[in-house]
């Protein structure tokens, strides 16, 4: 199921709280950020006291927008950042927003202004389900989808990532993150390919065993585009790779895959985890799988900030 489908599953509330937030979403689509003082409601829902400034409530909404873009289809998702002139150097006149959006899908000045109003019907039922309730950690990019498979067949494993990246910059060309491989001998290093959608990788060793990896896309993404790329990390030995794969997302991800496929060895336990990351702990609380399986795959969806998706296994 598409975001979008899923969206569309959140039955609309046919309430007073609901017409209310869809109500103050179109006053800033007009008024734009100096309107954000009379969305009272629209703060509550975003947790925000009565008395705090506008720059801090803008900044807030501003932030709640972007991430609920990224449960958007794409012909939603560019209503959404144009509409509310979210994109850098946007107009600041509405009528002219319009006019963008109508231009770039080829529609009238009416349907792009029902297109905008649909979206903000969606945010507000994302809202109101809790689905888009965490900030943009980041000011250049959001995490839309991603994948991890490790291959466990060779003389050593390779550790391949897809990532599905949501523009929040003018021109995003660099994707930069860190790594960390605690089981590495401090004499060894890990090797990372650029395979698709990327152009080079460079990886930089940092302390205790973790390291920068700065990836050269094959293009910069304008604002608002998605952009999708992998690549392939390989590690000198068996020893060296912690027994599980997966994400812990900075910001909602619509999507999250991961699998491992194991060789002629098996491990003796398998397992799914998915959910809040107890004090303490490595690992949230875990699904047992079939450990005779060569090969595992667990899908998430609508993957949400402070909680770990993955596949992990033991040996012994």
């Amino acid at each position: 199921m598409s975001a979008q489908a899923e969206i569309d599953d959140i039955r609309r509330p046919d309430t007073a709280e609901f017409t209310s937030l869809v109500a103050e979403l179109k006053l800033l689509a007009r008024s734009g950020p100096r309107a954000v003082g009379s969305c009272r409601n629209l703060m509550a829902a975003y947790g925000l006291p009565a008395d705090v400034s506008p720059e801090v409530a803008w900044r807030t909404v501003e932030s709640r927008l972007k991430s609920a873009a990224t449960h958007l289809d794409p012909r939603l998702r560019l209503a959404l950042i144009e509409g509310m002139g979210l994109r850098p150097g946007s107009p600041r006149d509405f009528g002219e927003r319009l006019q963008l959006i109508g231009t770039h899908q080829d529609r009238s000045g009416r349907t792009a202004r029902r297109r905008v109003y649909e979206a903000l019907e969606a945010v507000a039922r994302l809202t109101l389900s809790g689905k888009a309730k965490s900030l943009v950690p980041t000011p250049d990019w959001l995490m839309v989808q991603a994948s991890v498979h490790a291959d466990l067949r060779g003389k050593a494993p390779s550790v391949v990532m897809t990532r599905t990246i949501l523009a929040l910059a003018p021109e995003v060309g660099l994707f930069e993150e860190k790594i960390s491989v605690p089981r590495l001998a401090p004499s060894e290093a890990v090797r990372v390919l650029a395979l698709d959608g990327c152009r080079s990788v460079e990886v930089e060793a940092q302390a205790n065993a973790t390291f920068g990896i700065s990836t050269q896309l094959s293009r910069s993404i304008p604002y608002g585009a998605e952009h999708t790329f992998t690549i392939s990390i390989q590690l000198p030995r068996h020893e060296a790779m912690t027994p599980m794969v997966g994400f812990y997302p900075l910001n909602p991800t619509r999507e999250i895959r991961a699998s491992v496929t194991f060789g002629s060895t098996r491990p003796t336990s398998v397992a799914r985890f998915e959910g809040d990351i107890p004090v303490g702990t490595f690992l949230p609380v875990t699904h047992e799988l079939d450990p005779g399986l060569r090969r595992h795959e667990c899908v998430f969806r609508d993957a949400q900030v402070g909680r770990g998706y993955g596949v992990s296994w033991k040996w012994d």
